[in-house]
């Protein structure tokens, strides 16, 4: 299931549209929210930046906007926002006092990733605002509008009357439904942890033997998982594995004489944007804890989280978000190769 949180204005400290004090008075007149969709107004436009980079950018700005108790909501005095943070050098989270509303917060924050657009733009015309500036692809497919899965942080959303923009994107897991043996294993051994391949159709049971019932038959090609646990019979070693469908988590004895240990590949769906090659080489991570990211920003999914002295890899490749270089290593495990982003300030070359 995809989480997916947005950013937007909507309304005054008394739920109008004119006439309330500058600054957010209720924390609730700019503010961050889950996605939503409204069945007689949904989205009918997704404007998406064609390079990450500025979709990172608007997408931080919102973010400063949300956070910043100085900026309210009033329609009639919707365009201060824009005054302030054009004289502050577009630095939202330093502007004072003031006001906007949906769409002029939003050109506030295409502005501030330098896409130069009128403080004027109003729902009415910020689809021809926007694609006139040749930055976006305008993407109108209904798999867009109507559900949060193929969503991107700094996507900006339209429908009548109303805009806001994307800021966060998570995968989470949907609840699924536990099959689990009764039997417990009796034995652990650490050496065999890992992820394991199916080599033949073959029977997850209930205990460790072919005389307990069957919980589930897999395919050829599954994958199972194993935390070390097993239970041994005649000389054969009954893997205590966990195997995965989309709404069902099966947990039960496999032999281990159709599993085949492997080492699975997870990586980041995003690509690094630049290269340099003084990068490339082996660092040792600093921080108590690091999380590698889907993306460059912590507004990225978290692919794994590593300890203070784990060891990673880079080739040079990495992307700048915020003043900061987040490094595309690889991280090896026992139970897996995790290639994703990581942030090079906690990260120390060997």
């Amino acid at each position: 299931m995809i989480l997916v949180k947005i950013g937007h204005a909507v309304h005054d400290e008394n739920g109008r549209s004119k006439g309330g004090k500058p600054g957010d008075q209720t924390g609730r007149e700019v503010y961050v929210v889950d996605w939503y969709i409204i069945e007689n107004s949904p989205w009918k436009t997704v404007f998406r930046a064609k390079k990450t980079k500025t979709a990172n950018k608007i997408a931080a700005a919102m973010e400063k906007a949300c956070a910043n108790d100085n900026i309210g909501y009033d329609q009639n005095d919707r365009t201060t926002l824009y005054t302030l943070a054009k004289t502050n050098d577009w630095q939202i989270d330093k502007v004072g006092k003031c006001e906007t509303d949906c769409s002029a917060l939003v050109s506030v924050c295409v502005n501030t990733a330098g896409i130069p657009v009128s403080k004027d733009m109003y729902t009415g015309n910020e689809k021809e605002v926007l694609s006139k500036t040749g930055k976006f692809d305008i993407l109108e497919d209904k798999k867009y509008l109507l559900k949060p899965d193929y969503l991107k942080r700094g996507d900006i959303l339209l429908k009548s009357g109303h805009t806001a923009i994307v800021l966060t994107v998570t995968e989470v897991e949907d609840e699924v439904t536990v099959i689990k043996a009764k039997k417990s294993p009796e034995s652990k051994d650490n050496a065999l942890k890992g992820t394991y391949a199916v080599e033949e159709p073959l029977n997850m049971r209930d205990g460790a033997g072919t005389s307990f019932d069957i919980l589930v038959t897999m395919k050829a090609g599954s994958m199972v998982t194993c935390d070390g646990s097993y239970t041994e019979r005649y000389g054969t070693k009954w893997l205590y594995v966990t195997y995965e469908t989309k709404s069902k988590r099966y947990i039960g004895f496999c032999s281990s004489k159709y599993l085949k240990k492997e080492t699975p590949v997870k990586k980041a769906t995003k690509e690094p944007e630049e290269a340099s090659a003084k990068l490339a080489g082996t660092y040792v991570c600093t921080a108590s804890s690091l999380n590698m990211r889907n993306g460059a920003g912590t507004g990225n999914s978290v692919m794994t989280c590593l300890s203070k002295g784990a060891e990673v890899t880079c080739d040079g490749q990495y992307t700048s978000f915020d003043g900061t270089k987040w490094l595309y290593v690889t991280y090896v495990t026992p139970e897996c190769i995790y290639i994703g982003f990581c942030s090079s300030r906690y990260l120390e070359k060997k």
